[in-house]
């Protein structure tokens, strides 16, 4: 439905007459003020000007793409559904409005004339969404696209029917994930090929705490929280910092929901599993306010695939809470903050428990960040950031020696940005100082804790965009450096530059380089000589060195693309035993990593269906020079993974059934044989069904995990459970 008003200009009345004395320059000179004044006025209201809304709910739509067809001209809605399109041409033309989860629509024509304006409502009509690969493009995030980076919106999740995060991100190509919500150090994510530990994760673009183990717990963020997930592959410390070798995962909370809202959500099945979910969004003033509270949980009651069959275990009993709390500004506020707590009791179960020397039973943490935006001009801007990050890790184990070891972490940051905006180009200039602190207490042996460690840091960063529109190609180059040093190590710098193209006939392309590095944890630098492992104070920055390259084509509903990249690796850091048998970091000479990244999707029936395939390749190579290792696998690292999937929906009904096939994994440096985790096929399946009724809408939805009972080892001595299934129920108000 399109609705049309015009209005009319205002005409000054005439001017007063003057005495014929006056000169005639002053005449010439009014003349031409008066002249440049009304082309400037004219051309000021010479605007398209709308609000595009929800035909169902009447709610306005946010983040609608509207374009002038056949121009360069566009405009992207607000919170309140409004948009302006200003300095349209004079002539006859069409809007193109476009938003995930929306049938596009193209307006009838609209004649602009001298010194008019046009006030459009645009309804847009829901349509069932499907979860598919979708890199970032459109005018304002070609910068994002020029590094290949996907954005995943909380619609795509909940259309999918995931449960946790570490679910949504398994779903995303080129992204594994180890261990779950289960797993002792909870769920790790990998992109690229590379390890957890080398992948930074960001809350809202700022870091989060790494854990002990130096890797991010994914389980401690509800995934009702997150509104649009980013994942950026490839080196990526130009401009997320420490630990971006592989890539860089950023979580962004900040919905800005057109209205409050308030779901609640309750899921139970295989293994006595639960999980409860409230989440309430209102408006507050010029801001909205979101709260989270989950809880989640397994009984001990825990049978393996693989004929081990004891049906009760003590002490493999799982339970956490987290709570998610968010300020974000709706308009033109600049004060966003957000915080979340997260507590877990994690059991060990089976051979985990009897053979390992640790195993987390216990994990707290806190966090607590703010932004704002205190400059804010037409081409200035400057903005603050700062967090601070609690952890206690408690590992216990009584088999077959008691160990009762504590980790205490404290992680607190400060960002100051600034940046100038041209017609075609940015730039941007960071500073950003943290401080992390370690304490190591063995309650069971005192004299073998290694005490407190802290390590400041710093940072520098600086980057330089340029768009250009050449015909109906659209170039884009992006520029980073950062430089970071801390107490212990000499500053290392870390160059990168991208360069995209596309609209090239449906094509697109993309070629990147950079530099980027990971410091060793404090837990590897002075962990405590006992008689497992022990630390090494020696140890040197990891280094690596990326080029990658991108092709693709995009048209109509389906989707082509392939990625291929290099990556060499020095100094990598690896445990392994020493002559005394102990386990201790050590760097290795060299690594040399390539992959490639094949995707292909494609929708069909309107959105209806969405089919989706990607083969991931990833070979890994030792180059240390060492005897028996030299030429090596290196370890954990699949050769090859497959991913497929089909989404569809119906009516009020939608699916969506997935699978995995991930080739071996090798556990030793020198390839041991007998010594890797298996293949695993891996088949899982959801359905939903929407009932409408008065009140608040219902949804009922069940999911099967591992559908062929397949025994799954994501980590070695423990296995992932058989066959489960869950039912859900959704109640949003």
């Amino acid at each position: 439905m399109l609705l049309f008003e015009i209005r009319q200009p205002r005409f000054a009345g005439p001017l007063p007459q003057r005495p014929w004395s006056l000169s005639i320059a002053l005449v010439l000179t009014i003349s031409l003020a008066v002249a440049l004044s009304a082309t400037a006025r004219a051309e000021s209201e010479r605007s398209l000007k709308g609000t595009v809304f929800d035909s169902v709910s009447g709610t306005p739509v946010q983040d609608a793409l509207v374009r002038v067809v056949g121009t360069t001209f566009w405009s992207r809605t607000g919170p309140s559904g409004a948009f302006e399109v200003v300095s349209v041409p004079i002539g006859v033309w069409s809007l193109q409005v476009d938003r995930y989860g929306y049938r596009p629509v193209v307006t009838p024509v609209v004649e602009v004339i001298e010194g008019f304006e046009r006030h459009i409502r645009i309804s847009l009509t829901p349509e069932p969404i499907v979860l598919s690969s979708s890199t970032v493009e459109g005018n304002l995030d070609r910068t994002e696209a020029c590094a290949g980076t996907r954005r995943y919106s909380r619609e795509q999740i909940q259309q999918a029917g995931h449960r946790t995060l570490a679910d949504a991100l398994a779903a995303i190509p080129g992204v594994r994930v180890y261990g779950t919500s289960e797993s002792p150090g909870g769920t790790r994510v990998s992109v690229g090929g590379a390890s957890p530990e080398r992948v930074a994760v960001l809350l809202d673009g700022l870091p989060l705490a790494t854990g002990s183990d130096g890797q991010v717990n994914l389980d401690m963020i509800p995934l009702a929280a997150v509104g649009v997930i980013e994942v950026s592959p490839g080196s990526q410390s130009a401009g997320s910092g420490d630990a971006a070798i592989g890539g860089t995962v950023n979580l962004r909370t900040h919905g800005n929901a057109p209205a409050s809202h308030y779901t609640a959500g309750f899921s139970g099945g295989s293994f006595g599993t639960y999980r409860g979910t409230l989440n309430a969004e209102r408006k507050l003033w010029t801001h909205t306010a979101e709260l989270v509270v989950e809880t989640s949980g397994r009984s001990n009651r825990f049978t393996y695939p693989d004929g081990d069959t004891t049906a009760v275990r003590n002490g493999v009993g799982i339970n956490a809470w987290r709570g998610f709390l968010g300020l974000a500004p709706v308009g033109n506020t600049t004060l966003r903050a957000s915080g979340f707590i997260y507590n877990s009791r994690v059991g060990a179960p089976g051979a985990l428990e009897q053979l390992s020397p640790g195993a987390t039973n216990r994990n707290a943490r806190q966090r607590a960040q703010f932004s704002w935006d205190w400059l804010r001009h037409s081409s200035i801007s400057a903005s603050t950031a700062a967090w601070f990050e609690t952890g206690d890790d408690r590992l216990r184990s009584t088999k077959p020696v008691k160990n009762d070891t504590e980790s205490l972490e404290r992680f607190f940051g400060v960002r100051l940005n600034g940046g100038l905006t041209g017609p075609d180009a940015s730039g941007q200039a960071e500073i950003e100082v943290r401080s992390r602190r370690l304490e190591g207490k063995d309650h069971q042996r005192p004299q073998q804790s290694f005490g407190v460690r802290d390590r400041p840091e710093f940072s520098l960063r600086l980057a330089a965009r340029k768009n250009a529109d050449i015909r109906r190609l659209i170039v884009s180059m992006a520029l980073t450096a950062a430089v970071d040093g801390d107490n212990r190590f000499a500053p290392v710098y870390s160059p990168r530059i991208d360069l995209g193209c596309w609209n090239l006939g449906g094509f697109h392309s993309r070629v990147g380089w950079g530099r980027s590095f990971r410091r060793p944890t404090l837990t590897s630098l002075f962990w405590k000589a006992d008689a497992f492992a022990v630390g090494n104070p020696d140890l040197r920055p990891e280094r690596a060195s990326e080029w990658d390259a991108a092709a693709g084509f995009r048209h109509a509903g389906l989707s082509l693309e392939s990625r291929y990249f290099e990556r060499r690796v020095r100094d990598i850091i690896s445990w392994e035993r020493d002559f005394t048998g102990k386990y201790k970091p050590k760097n290795v000479a060299r690594a040399f990593i390539v992959g490639r990244e094949d995707q292909l999707s494609l929708a069909l029936f309107r959105n209806q269906l969405a089919l989706a395939y990607t083969h991931v390749f990833n070979g890994a190579y030792d180059q240390s020079g060492e005897l028996n290792h030299d030429g090596m696998v290196l370890v954990m690292s699949p050769r090859h993974t497959h991913d497929l999937s089909a989404d569809g929906a119906i009516g009020r009904f939608s699916g969506r059934l997935s699978g995995r096939w991930v080739s071996s994994r090798e556990l030793r440096r020198d390839n041991t044989g007998g010594k890797r985790l298996p293949p695993y096929r891996l088949f899982d399946g959801f359905a939903r069904v929407r009932l409408h009724r008065a009140g608040p809408a219902v949804q009922l939805g069940i999911r099967v995990e591992n559908i062929t009972n397949e025994r799954v080892d994501l980590l070695e001595r423990f296995p992932s459970p058989g066959r489960s299934w869950f039912v859900e129920t959704i109640f949003s108000l």
